[in-house]
């Protein structure tokens, strides 16, 4: 074999071989911007229904049914004695709605973290470990609120459940 015929054969195999990790890259380039734009779509899809359902809404419509059925109750109490039993059932309707209702802002206060110190009440160390809600909508009222901080201190429905070990 000749010296010209070995160094056209490494010349062949160097670029099909810069040719096959130019390909390579670019097919891994083109996977990667689609991945970025299918992100970027499923960003703004989560924006969308971030802005249609927002907790205000549920609290301003169950502030319009507590005032419409209010507004209700006034005008059958003018017809009390025919009304009676109507009156009694939009009365614990109007009692339910209020009860769903204070419940709901407590669990907005508590989710917003606006009931919880992020410091612990007796060393005032910044040690919140982890906060855990249970609310139930019903008219048994089940709530449960944990507290725990890393130095040992926790609260159960805002009553100490343990003490601060530092």
């Amino acid at each position: 074999m000749s010296n010209e015929l070995i160094f056209y054969t490494q010349l062949a195999s160097i670029l099909t071989f810069v040719g096959t990790v130019f390909a390579l890259y670019k097919l891994l380039v083109s996977q990667k911007d689609a991945t970025i734009e299918a992100l970027r779509e499923r960003i703004a899809t989560q924006q969308d229904r971030m802005t249609f359902e927002n907790p205000d809404a549920l609290n301003e419509r169950l502030s319009k049914r507590i005032s419409l059925l209010t507004d209700e109750l006034t005008r059958l109490g003018a017809d009390k004695e025919t009304n009676a039993e109507v009156i009694k059932a939009k009365e614990e309707e109007l009692t339910g709605a209020k009860e769903m209702y204070e419940r709901l802002q407590k669990l907005i206060m508590h989710t917003s973290g606006m009931s919880i110190s992020y410091f612990c009440p007796i060393c005032e160390e910044p040690t919140l470990e982890c906060s855990e809600a249970k609310q139930i909508f019903s008219p048994e009222k089940s709530e449960y609120f944990r507290v725990s901080y890393r130095c040992g201190y926790s609260e159960v429905n805002g009553k100490k459940a343990s003490e601060c070990c530092t």
